[in-house]
């Protein structure tokens, strides 16, 4: 891993976020951030002699600039080159077009409120970006408090992946982290069939050299086997694989999924699944 990309809007959960991005980044032997600030062009912008986008690309600048400065007065920051780069548009296309630009294996970022992953589920930017980033997105929840992952629950489907790549994030960060990797499989079955089984091998074989561990969970609800796993065994990040067709909307449509989501307070990587 080499880049790791950090939206902010300045708020105190976005501080959040980049703090753990930071310490993070330190503990997998990184000393680059990129931060990025979105300003949205206002719909009745008024009348003024210099175009609007560029006034609010220049206040931007000089946010980000002083921001800079306050970031790099940190602890968590010594030693770090600080990147900073402003852009006027809404914010999932800001943060689209600059991960496009300098292609990060990782873009960190906060909830927008103080309740978990329930918050940042439901029509928020981090929301957006989950379901249409290309890049791995971790979003940290408000009032996370960095400690070293030591494991990872990845909830696998184990639905036929023909490319593994869209799991190198996971296992690169593993690795770097000398983290446990728990595989967990949600069904309402728990004697697998034929396909499972053989997709149980190649995420086995993928994962090879990890500390790891396999586990079946028996529920009729896949958000409530994860709860059960995750209250079990307390992972420090949970991790899921975002399919063409919404993972969040198959997953967390529902009343019992919210208000469990509202009592998750887990950093959560989602992983775009790629195509062939």
């Amino acid at each position: 891993m080499e880049r790791i990309l950090v939206p902010t809007d300045l708020s105190e959960n976005a501080e959040t976020a980049l703090k753990y991005a930071l310490q993070l980044s330190r503990s997998i032997g990184l000393s680059e951030i990129y931060l990025l600030n979105a300003t949205s062009v206002p719909v009745n912008p008024g009348d003024t002699f210099v175009p609007v986008t560029t006034l609010l690309l220049e206040d931007s600048q000089k946010l980000m600039a002083d921001y800079k400065q306050k970031v790099e007065s940190w602890e968590e920051a010594k030693g770090f080159t600080i990147h900073v780069h402003s852009e006027v548009d809404d914010a999932v296309t800001a943060i689209r077009n600059y991960a496009d630009k300098i292609k990060p294996d990782l873009i960190i970022m906060g909830t927008k409120g103080a309740s978990g992953i329930g918050e940042f589920l439901f029509g928020t930017v981090s929301a957006a970006t989950l379901d249409h980033s290309e890049y791995p997105v971790l979003v940290i929840p408000g009032k996370t408090t960095y400690r070293k992952p030591e494991s990872f629950a990845f909830f696998a489907d184990l639905k036929t992946l023909e490319i593994k790549d869209s799991l190198r994030v996971l296992k690169n960060l593993c690795i770097a982290l000398e983290a446990e990797l728990h595989l967990v499989h949600v069904s309402d079955d728990a004697v697998m069939d034929e396909n499972e089984i053989k997709e149980k091998k190649a995420l086995l074989e993928y994962f090879h050299g990890l500390k790891m561990q396999f586990h079946v969970i028996t529920s009729e609800s896949i958000y409530t086997g994860m709860e059960i796993f995750m209250y079990d065994f307390q992972p420090d990040i949970v991790a899921v694989l975002s399919r063409r067709y919404s993972f969040f909307e198959r997953i967390f449509k529902t009343s019992m999924s919210k208000r469990v989501a509202h009592r998750t307070f887990l950093p959560l990587l989602s992983m775009k699944e790629k195509e062939a």
